[in-house]
């Protein structure tokens, strides 16, 4: 679901960032004014690390010719809390763009608004209202699940909604949003039941995981070693078909020549950007992208969220 800049006008771009890097700004401040947010950046940098190795694992979607990935905004969610789970999917996007050409420069803000926003805030609510206030293993696992295939739904609706505010006339609103909808709710599916399995797993073993003060334990190391065999292996035998959004912008006759067409220069200077920043495009050398992909978010995760927590601790020590 990752939009390229030619879907996008420099307007409705630079609008979507706005509200992206508010949403994000507004979780950044929150996580630091968190009591013990320090003993949980292990956890948080090595989840976000498996939701970059995992949305590199294509999976076949049957009977559609087109493939589709987990997007993990929802799982975050649920295991971290949303504020967190924010933070964690806006450096995922941010080094899929920046450094593997995935997604476009000037799409950022609605790809994050789309799989970021609407899937762990949107999503959370949802999960919230079903599961309530106080869920047992089985009632979170299905609301996860519900949730998690809701937000998807909804993350493709809006790529449907911001083409068509864009005046991308090729895609007519009723169409592409028939063929969408239709695509990501198989591939919704696949989201539901990854999430289910996660987080069945985790409500039985760590009931209390978002709640708890921790360090690096066996299970930030379990879930360190399984990312680095899905980046690392698993993106190895990544379906090649087109995605979901791919396959719905062929079905709507979306060419090359037609994206040529809707290219300002805004646009041009955001791909020079981007195609001399991206050492790695297209995730050239797949073992090697996973892996290093994989460190990359963890670092900038558990980095950026450390400057930030010592800064507030500074900024504290400073008042007193």
């Amino acid at each position: 679901m990752h939009m390229e800049d030619s879907l996008l006008s420099p307007q409705v771009a630079l609008v979507f960032l706005g509200v992206s890097a508010l949403a994000v700004g507004i979780s950044s401040r929150k996580v630091a004014k968190e009591e013990g947010e320090e003993s949980r950046l292990p956890l948080t940098g090595v989840l976000a690390a498996f939701v970059f190795a995992a949305q590199m694992v294509n999976f076949k979607i049957p009977g559609t010719g087109s493939s589709g990935h987990f997007v993990g905004s929802l799982l975050l969610a649920v295991l971290l809390g949303p504020t967190r789970a924010m933070i964690c999917m806006a450096a995922v996007l941010l080094l899929q763009a920046l450094v593997f050409g995935d997604g476009g420069v000037l799409a950022l803000g609605c790809n994050f608004f789309n799989m970021g926003l609407v899937g762990a805030l949107g999503g959370w609510w949802v999960y919230r209202l079903l599961a309530g206030s106080t869920p047992g293993p089985s009632r979170k696992s299905w609301s996860a699940a519900v949730a998690a295939w809701i937000s998807v739904v909804a993350g493709s609706v809006m790529v449907v909604v911001e083409t068509t505010l864009s005046g991308r006339v090729d895609l007519t609103f009723t169409r592409f949003l028939q063929l969408m909808v239709g695509i990501h709710c198989l591939i919704g599916v696949g989201e539901a039941l990854i999430t289910f399995g996660v987080v069945a797993y985790l409500a039985k073993a760590r009931p209390s995981l978002v709640e708890e003060k921790r360090g690096i334990g066996k299970l930030e190391i379990g879930l360190g070693v399984l990312t680095l065999f899905v980046g690392g292996f698993l993106s190895l035998y990544a379906s090649p078909l087109k995605d979901g959004l791919e396959h719905a912008l062929t079905q709507m006759g979306w060419t090359e020549q037609r994206a040529a067409a809707y290219r300002t220069w805004f646009h041009q200077a955001a791909h020079k950007i981007q195609d001399a920043l991206s050492f790695l495009p297209d995730y050239k050398w797949t073992s090697l992208s996973g892996i290093l992909g994989a460190l990359l978010t963890f670092l900038a995760v558990t980095g950026g969220l450390w400057l930030l927590l010592r800064g507030r601790k500074k900024k504290r020590e400073e008042h007193r």
